[in-house]
């Protein structure tokens, strides 16, 4: 039976569940998932959008452990999906996308509407968030000028978040 994120669930009931033989953590494709998992379960997220991927890691790994999580991926949507959601529906919106300032910016400003009031906004850039680099100058330019606070994850650092 899968885990219930309205529940009282936490980062190791996931971890149990999927187990030490799985290869969902150990193929490189997740090495963020604990992150993801603690914003998920901390913050009771049932509408998840993951933007601008190639595949759709997250929200594969993410029904595979929940049967009440709502998931998306850009690339299931048709083109120009996004006006396709509707403003203040999502709980929390995942980046994995181009990493230049202008297309991070513009993916900012366009997805940020759509979280609900205290939705999370995250995403990952091990190479390029921590240091100068197109994605932590548009990290940094939204949350400055939308006066927000931005949080980096607890596990690995890679993972980077505010809420609205």
């Amino acid at each position: 039976m899968k885990l219930s994120v309205k529940g009282e669930c936490t980062l190791s009931d996931v971890m149990l569940y999927l187990g030490t033989n799985t290869t969902l953590l150990n193929d490189g494709r997740y090495r963020t998932a604990p992150d993801i998992f603690q914003l998920i379960v901390d913050h009771n997220v049932v509408h998840f959008h993951e933007v601008n991927t190639d595949e759709s890691h997250v929200c594969h790994l993410l029904e595979t452990v929940f049967d009440d999580i709502e998931t998306c991926c850009t690339e299931d949507l048709p083109k120009g999906g996004k006006n396709y959601v509707k403003h203040g529906k999502l709980d929390m919106v995942y980046f994995d996308q181009d990493h230049n300032f202008d297309s991070m910016l513009l993916a900012l400003e366009t997805w940020f509407p759509k979280l609900k009031k205290g939705g999370i906004m995250c995403g990952y850039d091990p190479s390029r968030f921590l240091s100068a680099g197109g994605i932590a100058n548009a990290v940094s330019n939204f949350v400055d000028t939308n006066n927000l606070q931005l949080n980096t994850s607890q596990h690995n650092g890679h993972v980077y978040w505010f809420t609205k």
